[in-house]
């Protein structure tokens, strides 16, 4: 009997459970009945248009309900080197365990300042012009946190790294977006639609990400020679160049360029990047901010007061192993070198698999995401005529309750006004393992009838 009791009065543990789970569950029903109403009391106003659900939310639980082969969030699938894991171990054993500066550990921004100067080609200053934050994403958040007033206009390229725009719009900025558009399977931009967002919308920041997420997509030289020059008809415009990928690029004839390093850029440039993609590392979260200590200062005024810092040890062990990295590793010039030779055979694998099967890729010229074409496909009628999500997203449920396989729709890397765009385009990450990329190759191989 429920809430009946054994000799000495106890409830038995049975009874307990049951009675238990069913208050549980009763208190869970009413919270849920409360929640809508108490979240549009609680909930501040400049948060209230984000949704709880997005790409993330519904896709990596969906892989792992499914054993699909995730494709679609991008982490590595393999482990840090080795010399990485090693100089965190021996941070933590030499007690680098403490608060270290809220600017940087010394020996990080010592060091990054060192590789920034040749990448850059100016002398980076230590301790004003380097800002060590946690990750991108908090260099991001900081940057326009300490740089946007409200109504102030962000400019960035569609598609975007789909945290971009929730984060201009907290800081009470203006999201603007100039759109790419495949060509030929290569992304390129209207000259005349950047100059009028930035120059005759007079925007405060440049929000420009290459190598670029989603797309694949390298600025080059001439390219950002032409955002250069627009950005310098503003009187005001600041460019926040997230670099995270600085590493992942596969023109072996081109040097990598930094849009900082151009004439008349390094005073109204800030360049973000972080350690995570580089060294495989992504659940570090050691990033930072290069450029002018005006700029810099900013950052580090907001930095300070919503994490103060971050992890010493692992701060003191990206130090050790950036020096590192440069020395011959595993056969190449440098880890850095055979980082990108590891990734260029993920990529090209994965677009040879992708074009087999008929969907389109658009080879990417860095990062680790290959975009690629749906429209040559034809789904089952309750996936072609879904409602409520675009075919993109429609395409990305089908793909992996059908084959196992995970991709992004790039529905939400676009505007809303520009979801025609990407339609019938989805995003597949190569940062796996070969056994991982080879299963996903596989069960491709289905789609071939479903092909028009």
């Amino acid at each position: 009997q429920l809430g009946g009791t054994q000799r000495g009065g106890k409830k038995s543990e049975a009874a307990t459970s049951a009675v238990g789970s069913m208050a549980a569950s009763k208190l869970s029903q009413g919270v849920k009945s409360v929640l809508p109403r108490m979240k549009s009391m609680v909930n501040a106003s400049r948060i209230g248009s984000f949704s709880d659900e997005n790409v993330w939310t519904v896709f990596t639980p969906l892989a792992n309900r499914l054993k699909a082969v995730n494709l679609g969030q991008g982490f590595p699938g393999w482990e840090a080197p080795q010399f990485l894991k090693d100089n965190a171990c021996a941070a933590i054993q030499e007690d680098f365990n403490q608060y270290t500066r809220s600017e940087g550990h010394l020996n990080l921004v010592q060091e990054l300042a060192r590789g920034y100067t040749k990448t850059l080609g100016r002398e980076i200053e230590p301790l004003s012009e380097v800002c060590v934050v946690n990750g991108c994403t908090e260099a991001v958040y900081s940057s326009l946190q300490g740089l946007v007033d409200p109504g102030d206009r962000v400019v960035m390229f569609s598609p975007f790294f789909d945290m971009y725009k929730p984060q201009i719009e907290i800081a009470g900025g203006v999201p603007v977006t100039v759109p790419m558009e495949l060509v030929d399977s290569k992304w390129t931009f209207d000259e005349k639609a950047l100059r009028s967002a930035v120059v005759d919308g007079d925007a405060k920041i440049l929000l420009l990400n290459s190598p670029h997420n989603p797309s694949g997509k390298v600025f080059t030289k001439s390219e950002l020679e032409t955002i250069a020059g627009i950005v310098r008809e503003s009187n005001r415009t600041v460019v926040l160049s997230d670099e995270v990928y600085q590493f992942i690029s596969y023109d072996e004839k081109a040097d990598y360029v930094s849009i900082a390093a151009l004439d008349g850029m390094a005073e109204r440039t800030l360049v973000l990047s972080s350690s995570g993609k580089t060294f495989s590392v992504t659940g570090w979260k050691i990033g930072w901010c290069v450029g002018p200590s005006h700029l810099v200062s900013c950052v580090q005024s907001v930095h300070g007061l919503v994490s103060f810092c971050t992890s010493t040890a692992m701060q003191e062990a990206i130090a050790r192993s950036l020096k590192q990295a440069e020395e011959p590793y595993e056969g190449s010039a440098s880890y850095y070198a055979h980082l990108s030779k590891l990734y260029r055979k993920k990529r090209d694998f994965l677009s040879t698999a992708l074009d087999d099967v008929g969907l389109t890729p658009a080879i990417p010229e860095g990062s680790f995401f290959t975009v690629a074409d749906i429209s040559g496909f034809q789904m089952p009628g309750e996936y072609e005529n879904m409602e409520g999500v675009t075919r993109d997203w429609a395409f990305c449920l089908f793909l992996a309750e059908t084959y196992g396989v995970v991709a992004i729709p790039m529905s939400p890397f676009y505007s809303e006004d520009q979801q025609h765009l990407s339609r019938n385009l989805v995003r597949f990450a190569f940062c796996k393992t070969d056994e991982q990329l080879e299963e996903a190759a596989s069960r491709l191989q289905g789609l071939r009838q479903h092909r028009i």
